[in-house]
């Protein structure tokens, strides 16, 4: 297996990981691209929804993180700015069409290899739907990539949330990475992502593993 990042290393055995970064900062797409490399490129399986950008722009993304092209790829398209013809890597759905996102995901599940998971990101889905019900969503999202043995990371810029919002969603991850210079739950690890500076909050296991 390729040598971990320094944050996977701060990160320990955590599977499901809440990027807290403001979505114009280097460190979103830093964080992003580092927690997607766990296996060389044609032992990974990517699975990701993307709101804020097309799918064929995050699959680029991805090769670059990864250094090449994934053995397996599924992009939900959920940023409704695609139009023609898709890589058949990537379907479409509505960004508050969340059983539409959800069977998206389903037709390549369960994964063979290292799989790994990204979505981007729930703030521009908490435009769409209120918090209780992606709450919900995410819940049932994270048990079901927990069962079948996929890291998942998520997407959130906390600064344009309420503190209630940002804390119900945050208590579903076990892991939360945000900028140095941000408050983050307390304890917490130093880490790099390249040249930038990150915070590693550890959370303890919320049980996602029983949810489906």
């Amino acid at each position: 297996m390729a040598d971990a990042p320094p944050l996977i290393d701060a990160l320990d055995d955590a599977r499901n990981v809440l990027v807290s970064a403001d979505s114009l900062t280097a460190t979103k797409d830093a964080a992003c691209g580092s927690l997607l490399v766990r296996a060389p490129p044609a032992e990974t399986t990517l699975l990701a929804v993307t709101c804020d950008r097309s799918g064929t722009e995050w699959l680029e993304h991805a090769r670059s993180a990864l250094g090449g092209d994934a053995e397996t790829a599924r992009v939900v398209d959920a940023s409704g700015t695609t139009n023609g013809e898709q890589p058949s890597a990537v379907t479409t759905a509505q960004p508050d069409d969340l059983t539409g996102i959800q069977i998206g995901l389903a037709e390549v599940m369960p994964v063979d290899g290292t799989a790994v998971f990204c979505l981007d990101s729930l703030t521009t889905m908490l435009q769409y739907t209120d918090p209780t019900t992606l709450f919900q969503f995410v819940n049932e999202l994270l048990g079901r990539l927990w069962n079948v043995g996929v890291n998942a990371h998520m997407h959130l810029d906390v600064n344009a949330h309420d503190q209630s919002t940002v804390r119900s969603i945050s208590s579903l991850f076990d892991a939360v990475v945000a900028p140095a210079v941000d408050e983050v739950p307390v304890p917490t690890t130093a880490a790099t992502v390249g040249d930038t500076k990150v915070a590693v909050a550890r959370r303890p296991p919320t049980g996602v593993e029983g949810n489906d």
